[in-house]
């Protein structure tokens, strides 16, 4: 009876012993699990800086503002291109879909991101604008400069109609 009981312990130990065991690798399967949905960015990019002499020179002064602080509304009359433009560089729009605004829906191939429509100028003056120098990760090129502080300017967003 005795050898039954020194059995029966070693059976309890060997038990709690499988099931600490268990409980071990199943923690760390959840925790290699979170891991894997983890998204790690890596060999972007860099993000280019554009030289401001280039840029249009811009009196915000003499634009319309918008509701939304510090955002503007400009129009490039000789490209037909309208913008919300804004310092704060968090707002910035991605060229391709500011674009995507100039090109009529039924012309537009989401596919490789191209406007084919038989007149695409406008379109093709947004790109020409917006689209950042190759091997930039930029979302896209600033507008312009502001005259008085030299911040950058960049497109928010496509109004509309012409206000804010």
């Amino acid at each position: 009876m005795e050898k039954n009981l020194y059995m029966m312990e070693f059976i309890y130990i060997i038990f709690y012993f499988l099931l600490i065991v268990f409980i071990y690798f199943n923690s760390q399967a959840i925790v290699n699990f979170s891991k894997s949905k983890e998204i790690i960015v890596g060999n972007t990019s860099p993000q280019c800086q554009i030289d401001p002499t280039s840029l249009t020179k811009i009196d915000l002064a003499s634009l319309k503002k918008c509701s939304n602080p510090k955002q503007y509304f400009y129009s490039i009359k000789d490209s037909n291109l309208n913008f919300l433009i804004s310092e704060d560089i968090s707002n910035i729009g991605y060229f391709i879909s500011l674009c995507r605004n100039y090109c009529d829906e039924k012309f537009y191939d989401a596919v490789k991101n191209k406007c084919n429509s038989p007149n695409d100028s406008i379109y093709q003056n947004c790109l020409d604008l917006l689209e950042p120098p190759p091997g930039c990760s930029n979302s896209s090129k600033p507008i312009g400069t502001d005259k008085k502080t030299f911040n950058n300017l960049y497109a928010v967003s496509v109004p509309e109609k012409n206000t804010c």
